[in-house]
């Protein structure tokens, strides 16, 4: 299979969307949120409630012990979505996403990060294409947004699908993605080895290749990052996109 090859569509596309009120939820949709209690949450959430679609539950991973997170929730749970938020000691964005993706109990599931502004038809859009291609992962673009520069930012105008790892980037940006769950039964969840801090996204995304998973990256379904960390701590990534990349070359390589 070559890596430009589209994906076949294996599922009807029909929609699995309820009203409550106003709104229209993916019953078949939760989105989990991983965080360190900032402030910025609000942003992102507030832009998951002014959306075209709302998910059936929204699962909040809370690192910093942020009560004030329960408020913002109430008002997605008054709009029709379930909400929970899970306090988890330590750190470590692999680890909160693994408890949030262990307790998900919908077909699909959506990522996204605290920093984080989801597009109007954000969810709808990512919702069509997991319907659509339920045994693939979906990424999107990703736009830089607030004060701080962005390092990673991916704008392509077209669609495209990955069918094996490549020897640069694989588009899987964990800020942006829907996978079904059952391919991270399949595949795994992150993993959350301190080598792996900063690049659990991309090394998860060489695992799924390498396991017969494609990858497809949809333009239209758009996030914007408002912040990146400061200088000292894009220092601290290095490590973790180091490993990652020896593993997808040394991967690679051994294909050739």
């Amino acid at each position: 299979m070559s890596q430009s090859e589209p994906l076949k569509a294996s599922g009807s596309g029909a929609p699995h969307d309820a009203t409550a009120g106003t709104q229209q939820i993916a019953s078949d949709v939760t989105v989990v949120i991983p965080t360190l209690g900032r402030p910025i949450i609000e942003k992102c959430l507030t832009s998951i409630g002014q959306g075209s679609l709302l998910p059936g539950e929204i699962i909040v991973v809370d690192q910093g012990d942020n009560t004030s997170i329960d408020g913002l929730l109430a008002e997605l749970a008054a709009a029709g979505s379930t909400t929970r938020r899970l306090p988890m000691k330590g750190r470590g964005r692999a680890a909160a996403l693994n408890l949030g993706l262990e307790a998900v109990a919908t077909p699909f599931v959506l990522i996204t990060d605290d920093d984080c502004e989801v597009d109007r038809d954000w969810l709808r859009i990512m919702a069509e294409q997991l319907r659509r291609h339920p045994q693939a992962a979906v990424t999107g673009a990703v736009l830089s947004g607030g004060n701080e520069p962005i390092l990673n930012t991916v704008r392509d105008s077209q669609p495209s699908v990955a069918h094996r790892p490549g020897l640069t980037y694989d588009r899987l940006s964990g800020g942006n993605c829907g996978i079904p769950r059952e391919v991270f039964r399949r595949v795994g969840l992150f993993d959350d080895d301190p080598c792996m801090r900063f690049a659990e996204d991309g090394e998860w995304a060489y695992r799924a290749l390498r396991n017969g998973v494609a990858i497809a990256y949809e333009p239209a379904a758009r996030v914007t990052h408002l912040g990146c960390p400061a200088a000292a701590a894009r220092v601290e990534q290095a490590p973790g996109c180091a490993s990652v990349a020896r593993r997808i070359d040394e991967g690679c390589l051994g294909e050739l």
